[in-house]
């Protein structure tokens, strides 16, 4: 079950893009991460950001609204895109045809964007919920929940305090 950490402020790429290398250090094989925001909220660039920082090239990685799902094998850990605009949840047959139980497994580091739209497929999955909303013209807010199961990693006491401080991860000069 998920539990909410909070919300992070990101105000450009530069702040997002601490908070995606913060999250990629936390992801091992059979994650998924479910991004929920609206139209232009920064779902594809935030996963095109969280891909970078797993070793996959950034300009491979567009959105796959109109093919579903693309696949990445060059970053340190299988990763799977899905853009789940198009699905209806209930569509069975559609998803067995993508390959949606391989995506959603234990090989991969799977993303899902528009997870709301796959519900009731996603029942049960021990997932991150990032829910994006503008909150000003390069300002973002990210909501964060983590499963519990996450709360052991490497890595998850920074990135949990860089979202309860409000301000993302290495965001902070540490000072000598």
């Amino acid at each position: 079950m998920a539990r909410t950490v909070g919300t992070i402020t990101c105000d450009g790429l530069e702040a997002t893009g601490r908070f995606a290398s913060a999250l990629a250090r936390i992801l091992a094989a059979g994650a998924v991460v479910l991004l929920d925001g609206e139209l232009g909220a920064g779902k594809t660039t935030l996963t095109r950001m969280i891909a970078a920082a797993m070793g996959v090239a950034p300009a491979s990685v567009s959105s796959p609204t109109f093919t579903v799902m693309h696949q990445y094998e060059s970053g340190r850990l299988p990763v799977t895109h899905i853009d789940a605009y198009r699905l209806s949840g209930d569509d069975d047959e559609e998803l067995e045809r993508l390959g949606w139980d391989a995506a959603v497994g234990d090989a991969t580091v799977t993303r899902i964007e528009w997870a709301e739209r796959s519900e009731e497929r996603l029942a049960g999955v021990d997932a991150a919920r990032l829910r994006l909303s503008h909150a000003g013209e390069t300002v973002r807010e990210i909501m964060v929940d983590l499963p519990a199961s996450w709360k052991d990693r490497d890595g998850m006491s920074e990135l949990a305090r860089s979202v309860t401080d409000g301000s993302p991860a290495a965001a902070r000069d540490e000072g000598p």
